[in-house]
């Protein structure tokens, strides 16, 4: 609804524009224009709702553009009601409006661009055979899941990308949020890189990216894609990004075949990975059912509160019905991610994967 009354607020201040074009011309007799117009001026006011009426335009269509008109359009437009203080200076309420929200959209396309960036650093060619030797030498209930999932040693691994849909919210009794991501997964070495939106419609938009490359994460969340309220780099990062990744090897299982990942037998319902990435390593446990399915993982990974960090059980309940074939590759598609804390457990983020290439 937000979006909806903000782009007829200003398709209705571009439309406006054309009474300055309209009295200069003597196209229309406007009482409520009581000062004079030249033509040449008359000119300046049809720019201004061009720019601001094209912004509009994009703005509907969801092109990442749109901003830009909409600035031209504002700075063209203030500077006429400036000239006309008495007849317009009501204009520059809607001004200032589309002015705020197109920085918001400018911010949104300076972070997508950084996310560009960030996976041309580790998104490449990775036409690399299945490891079949190793296939045969893993822990019973991983063979039975390579099997279920599709993986065949006459395969290639490639990179992957997905995008998800769901909630999240950052404390047990907040309020949750809607989201939307894209993410992307490099197989030759242990490296993601996640962007997402999150807010819906809502008021309250956060951009958010997480990153493992060379063993090293990142996390950068921004209000309106402008203001950084989380930017942490670290040890404790590195090794939740890399927690992080070899928990979702769920939607690519061919990689659990990779020199970087080394497994062990629990028992005909468990085993245990453990994903080394540059100097560190990280270990977590799949947990199967029956029919050879990935049902859940578990990890230890560093928790942030109140300024300090300490080492939880970080558990992913994955929904058995919602496996999915994607090019031949069977993989769940629901689940939900908790923090199994000492005052309980916090479900933070339910997701549904929607596409996966």
């Amino acid at each position: 609804m937000l979006r909806i009354a903000f782009l007829l607020v200003i398709i209705l201040h571009g439309l406006i524009h054309f009474m300055g074009f309209a009295k200069a011309f003597g196209l229309a007799e406007l009482e409520q224009l009581t000062l004079p117009i030249s033509r040449s001026k008359g000119i300046w006011w049809l720019l201004a709702a061009i720019f601001i009426l094209v912004s509009a335009a994009l703005f509907f269509i969801r092109n990442s553009w749109w901003w830009l008109p909409g600035i031209v359009g504002v700075i063209v437009s203030q500077v006429l009601i400036i000239l006309y203080w008495q007849d317009a200076k009501w204009g520059t309420i809607p001004n200032v409006l589309l002015l705020a929200v197109a920085i918001s959209g400018w911010g949104g396309w300076a972070f997508q661009r950084s996310v560009r960036t960030d996976l041309s650093s580790f998104w490449g060619p990775a036409d690399q055979a299945v490891n079949h030797a190793k296939m045969a030498a893993l822990p019973a209930p991983v063979r039975q899941w390579m099997a279920v999932a599709g993986v065949t040693d006459q395969q290639t691994l490639q990179n992957v990308q997905i995008w998800q849909q769901g909630k999240m919210r950052t404390t047990p009794n907040g309020k949750w949020m809607a989201f939307e991501t894209r993410q992307w997964f490099g197989v030759r070495q242990p490296a993601f890189l996640w962007y997402a939106q999150v807010g819906g419609n809502s008021p309250m938009q956060l951009s958010g990216k997480d990153k493992l490359l060379n063993g090293q994460g990142h996390m950068l969340i921004k209000l309106f894609s402008l203001l950084s309220i989380v930017d942490a780099k670290g040890p404790e990062i590195d090794q939740g990004t890399q927690v992080r990744y070899l928990a979702e090897i769920i939607w690519f299982p061919a990689v659990a075949l990779e020199d970087f990942i080394q497994w062990e037998a629990l028992d005909e319902a468990r085993a245990k990975a453990k994903l080394r990435a540059g100097n560190q390593s990280v270990d977590g446990i799949f947990f199967f059912n029956s029919d050879g399915k990935v049902i859940a993982f578990e990890a230890d990974r560093h928790y942030q509160r109140d300024g300090e960090s300490t080492l939880e059980t970080w558990h992913i309940d994955i929904d058995a019905e919602s496996y999915r074939s994607f090019r031949g590759i069977s993989v769940p598609t629901r689940a939900k991610v908790s923090w199994l804390l000492k005052e309980g457990a916090f479900t933070w983020l339910e997701l549904e994967i929607v596409n996966l290439e």
